[in-house]
């Protein structure tokens, strides 16, 4: 799901003065018919104080405006939350890659593929995103792995592994930096006031720092780093944050037919919106060539190399003592999930 784009300066500007006139307006039309509800001059009245005062501290608010505008922070907020999701399913796909089971949050992203974090406006953002093509080759690659050591995934890693130590350094030195500036006026400046003299100095540099920080907190809440959605989805379906799925058997399971189908939902969709960015016009038969589709999960070939592989030798291990116990495992594992009917859930980043 493409992310809401976030309101502009402008636009709020716009629609308050909007939503200004119209309340002007009906309240005065409320007035003139009950002449003793005071609804229209207690507004004027108001309207009229907000006036002065943006005109009394007019150098206050222009610089406030300024600073706005050159310390925006949407497109730091993209990469960072693009970043620490990659890393995130990096780190879930390490500590299961020595068992023969998908990690559940892989699991997750190839049901709802992950979307651009940019809140650009421009709807080809969607069509360049690699962020679903990478889900998918990491995919692919795990398939036909055969070298399995463990019954057991590794434990979860914590947030700040997850946030990364440079994301954790930068939200650090932005706060010690906001707090030194509020210190630097408390004890230099007398009568604190931001209206005039260092005060109104420090609102450019407070508004930067602010908007860094809010920024970087909003990217690691919407990367998935918390695992809400996730083990909000699996707890729903199959009755625990973790089940134990196992890849070799995916390809001829309901859940890789899911596989499939929103893997070509999804390229059509990206296709789609590359076309229409491009202007290519969509009647005939669509070819698919955006540079960010991915190949199929599956493919006739591994499928059939997988059940070959299974039916020869079982699962080949390192450890040949747990070979057994790892087969009799994985014929014993009931999942006892539900069916999963994926057009019930919204279509999410994470």
């Amino acid at each position: 799901m493409k992310m809401r784009a976030s309101l502009s300066i402008w636009q709020i500007q716009f629609w308050g003065v909007i939503v200004s006139a119209i309340t002007y307006l009906i309240f005065f039309i409320i007035q003139n018919a009950i002449p003793t509800l005071y609804l229209f001059t207690s507004y004027h009245n108001l309207l009229k104080k907000v006036g002065d005062f943006l005109i009394t501290h007019k150098a206050f608010f222009l610089v406030i405006f300024i600073s706005l505008i050159f310390t925006g922070s949407k497109r730091y907020y993209s990469v960072t939350a693009s970043k620490i999701r990659q890393r995130q399913l990096d780190q879930e796909i390490d500590r299961w890659k020595s068992t023969p089971y998908i990690a559940p949050l892989h699991l997750y992203y190839m049901f709802f593929p992950p979307q651009t974090y940019s809140l650009s406006s421009w709807e080809g953002s969607q069509a360049i995103d690699t962020s679903y093509r990478y889900t998918v080759e990491r995919f692919r690659d795990l398939i036909l792995k055969r070298c399995y050591t463990s019954l057991e995934a590794k434990k979860r890693p914590t947030l700040l592994q997850i946030i990364g130590f440079k994301t954790t350094v930068e939200i650090l030195c932005y706060l010690i930096s906001l707090l030194s500036s509020v210190f630097i006026m408390l004890y230099f400046i007398k009568d604190l006031s931001y209206y005039s003299g260092m005060g109104l100095a420090m609102i450019p540099i407070q508004t930067y720092l602010i908007r860094r920080i809010y920024w970087l907190i909003i990217a690691i809440f919407h990367s998935g780093a918390t695992y809400t959605y996730v083990d909000k989805f699996f707890l729903n379906n199959y009755g625990t944050r973790e089940p134990y799925i196992n890849l070799n058997t995916l390809s001829g399971q309901k859940i890789g037919v899911k596989i499939m189908d929103v893997w070509e939902e999804e390229c059509l969709r990206r296709q789609k919106i590359y076309n229409k960015f491009r202007k290519i016009e969509t009647n005939h038969a669509i070819i698919f060539d955006c540079p960010t589709l991915p190949e199929a999960p599956f493919c006739e070939r591994d499928a059939i190399s997988i059940v070959d592989d299974l039916s020869e030798d079982g699962i080949r291990i390192k450890n040949q003592s747990k070979k057994q116990q790892l087969n009799q495992s994985l014929m014993n594992t009931d999942f006892n999930s539900k069916v999963i009917h994926l057009s019930h859930y919204k279509r999410r980043k994470i």
